[in-house]
């Protein structure tokens, strides 16, 4: 099907397979008598169904598009857009009561073919940041395009929270490595009557059949006491007990390894640094401009207790986070 939108431009529709029918069994059509601005609402009946946000991102994901703009007033563009796809879609114009935002007779020359609306999309609006950025973002029910500024409006900030507890919880260092000696491990020697089944004899006594300086072989020492060997952490010597009966060193086993230097405990302050560091980060490469820190009015970013507090616009929400994805629209069958 082919649509001219204005005495320059020709457009073809390319819809993916099922997309058209699943829009509209998911989203009502946009009142044609709606002045430009109004948001027109549109609530889902399915339990099942995708929210009207995400109905409009799964429209923009796997509609597909070829277009032939040429020197088509944007105001032109974003009303084919609005029809192809069958959703609100809701453009910012500097011409309107607020003052501010995309001039409505900007020419945006544009050829592709098969491409993905949301491409499409950026495209357009890639043009009409010569004079200032341009962007979209989704606002409950609808899709809005304009400028960032005009985007930013406190009405079209949203606070949101991210858990970053896991991002900045610093690994110990392992210097003190635990010994895989059993000995140092329980903190005491186990020592046994020589008449005791095999798997109960020391692992340090050097009679036991199969160790180095045994009698017969080279490099026992004749002076090492039998059940020698000091535990870790404050044990004490130890002895053979008849009956084999595993008898602590000393104090017994008030001893044991401590594992690393810190044990996993989370440190605050270190969190804290890391935090602000990476608060740093996200206010100088994500929309600089915009973040209360850098002297802006758009957003704001604030840590407390493991989570990022960020209140901003979709937009730049969608820098930090992205969108969850969404599946493909059902592809109608015929029996």
């Amino acid at each position: 099907m082919c649509v001219r939108i204005s005495g320059s431009a020709t457009v073809a529709i390319i819809l993916a397979a099922g997309a058209s029918t699943a829009a509209s069994a998911q989203t009502n059509p946009p009142d044609p008598r709606a002045p430009r601005g109004e948001v027109v609402q549109d609530e889902a009946t399915d339990e099942n169904a995708l929210s009207p946000r995400m109905q409009i991102l799964q429209s923009l994901t796997y509609t597909k598009l070829s277009v032939d703009f040429e020197g088509t007033r944007v105001e032109s563009v974003f009303a084919y857009l609005r029809d192809s796809l069958d959703i609100n879609l809701i453009a910012r114009y500097d011409d309107d009561a607020i003052g501010f935002g995309i001039d409505p007779e900007t020419p945006i020359t544009l050829k592709v073919e098969d491409r993905p609306a949301i491409e499409i999309l950026e495209m357009v609006l890639e043009q009409c940041s010569d004079i200032e950025p341009c962007t979209w973002q989704l606002r409950r029910s609808f899709l809005e395009v304009g400028t960032r500024e005009r985007l930013s409006s406190e009405a079209a900030q949203e606070l949101r929270t991210y858990p970053i507890g896991d991002l900045l919880h610093e690994a110990p260092d392992f210097v003190d490595a635990p010994s895989l000696r059993l000995e140092d491990t329980l903190g005491y020697s186990v020592a046994v009557w020589p008449f005791a089944p095999f798997w109960l004899r020391d692992i340090n006594d050097p009679d036991r059949p199969g160790r180095p300086g045994r009698p017969g072989r080279p490099g026992r020492d004749p002076s090492r006491p039998r059940g020698g060997g000091s535990g870790s952490g404050g044990g004490g010597g130890g002895g053979i007990s008849p009956g084999g009966i595993i008898i602590p060193r000393g104090s017994g086993m008030g001893g044991g390894v401590t594992i690393g230097s810190g044990g996993g405990i989370r440190d605050p302050e270190a969190e804290q640094r890391n935090a602000e560091s990476l608060m740093e980060l996200i206010t100088a490469v994500i929309v600089p401009e915009a973040w209360a820190q850098n002297s802006g009015s758009w957003a704001t970013i604030a840590y407390r207790d493991g989570a990022l507090f960020v209140r901003a616009p979709d937009y730049i929400h969608r820098e930090l986070q992205g969108y969850p994805k969404v599946p493909p629209p059902a592809v109608e069958t015929k029996e």
